[in-house]
């Protein structure tokens, strides 16, 4: 859904997420963890600015102070190589979901990805990272290791994080206001932010909202279903044992991913899914080739207060989700259902045709309020 103040596209897809497994059950065999099951992806080990590098395109790193101290990193792609640097450029800030960072916008690569379609166009392509990923993860006083550090939700990514860059985006460019585009949660961070603080509606041409979160009573991602049932339990657990964050180790993930995905393992048919266990299930637009780079890249890390906050909405909302959303939202444009039975959540950022089906729309719409 576009609409402006900013004006909102608010993209949501037609399917029901359903979702099946054929299963075959051979003899359990002894799982090799240090053998890499997906194959060599060079760009799940470049970060950010790397793979904007790779793939011919100007990139930038700026270190943002949010009001409450922390450092967030800022990626920026200014053009591809092969053009001169055009002035007065329209900005556009990207912000990724839960568990994600900028490489979201990025790691399908030229002519697929959302932040190098854009810089074709000619916009000035900004992405943003959320405190407490791995590129935002420093404070001026505290220490990721500190308590008080991951003591946030996405309430505080919408009242710190979002102003913040905002702002060192218009003080950088000499805009007065920008364009604004996010997945998920970075669609929640954006109402908190502009409910909280009126006045950056002013700042704001129009905003695209891809697959928006507000009211989430019908989402159909078991962690998420199971997390509100258990939640008080599990937050009191992991407080008494001193985990704030939600970010498992490298060599954790490296045996899960080999446990659950070697080629002669009984559960191998749901490896492909195991990312959908946070963003719901089905889709036929995963593309399996990508998949080596992009689990270089999630999870990313968060609080778990990120988490529990989503739980308590799921809990407390009973109203279907996007259309009540549409509903109270001022100047809405757009609302735009993806023609693809199937879409799911994670196909707004990695999807096979998520250029053709979506991000086209949304450039003309760009370039539309861009002529006005």
């Amino acid at each position: 859904m576009i609409f402006r103040f900013g004006i909102v596209c608010l993209a949501l897809s037609l399917g029901t997420n359903a979702f099946t497994v054929r299963i075959n059950y051979p003899q359990l065999t002894k799982f090799d963890v240090s053998k890499d099951i997906f194959g060599y992806s060079e760009d799940a080990n470049l970060n950010a600015r790397e793979l904007i590098r790779k793939y011919g395109y100007r990139g930038e790193t700026h270190k943002v102070i949010t009001h409450d101290d922390y450092i967030l990193e800022m990626h920026r792609i200014t053009g591809p190589n092969s053009n001169p640097n055009p002035e007065n450029k329209t900005a556009i800030l990207l912000m990724h979901g839960l568990l994600s960072s900028s490489v979201d916008w990025i790691i399908s690569g030229p002519q697929k990805a959302l932040a190098y379609m854009l810089a074709d166009e000619g916009y000035d392509v900004w992405l943003g990272n959320a405190r407490g990923n791995r590129y935002s993860r420093s404070h001026k006083i505290l220490s990721v290791l500190d308590k008080q550090f991951w003591q946030f939700s996405w309430n505080e990514i919408g009242v710190y994080d979002l102003p913040a860059m905002i702002d060192y985006i218009l003080d950088n460019t000499g805009s007065q206001k920008i364009f604004y585009a996010a997945h998920s949660q970075g669609t929640t961070a954006f109402f908190v932010m502009c409910s909280t603080k009126p006045e950056y509606n002013d700042k704001i041409i129009a905003m695209s909202a891809l697959a928006p979160v507000a009211y989430i009573g019908h989402m159909t991602s078991p962690f998420f279903q199971i997390l509100a049932r258990l939640a008080p339990m599990i937050e009191t657990g992991m407080n008494l044992l001193g985990m704030y964050e939600f970010q498992p180790t490298e060599k954790f993930m490296k045996y899960l991913k080999t446990m659950i995905c070697d080629p002669e393992a009984w559960s191998q048919p749901i490896c492909e899914n195991a990312i959908f266990l946070v963003a719901g299930f089905g889709s036929d637009q995963m593309n399996s080739t990508l998949l080596p780079a992009i689990l270089g890249h999630i999870p990313a890390g968060s609080s778990t207060k990120q988490f529990f906050h989503y739980s308590q909405i799921i809990k407390s909302s009973n109203v279907k989700d996007v259309e009540i959303l549409a509903e109270q939202l001022p100047n809405v444009h757009a609302k735009i259902k993806v023609p693809h039975p199937t879409f799911g959540h994670l196909d707004y950022i990695w999807g096979i045709h998520a250029n053709e089906l979506l991000y086209e729309k949304i450039l003309d719409i760009m370039n539309f309020f861009s002529q006005k």
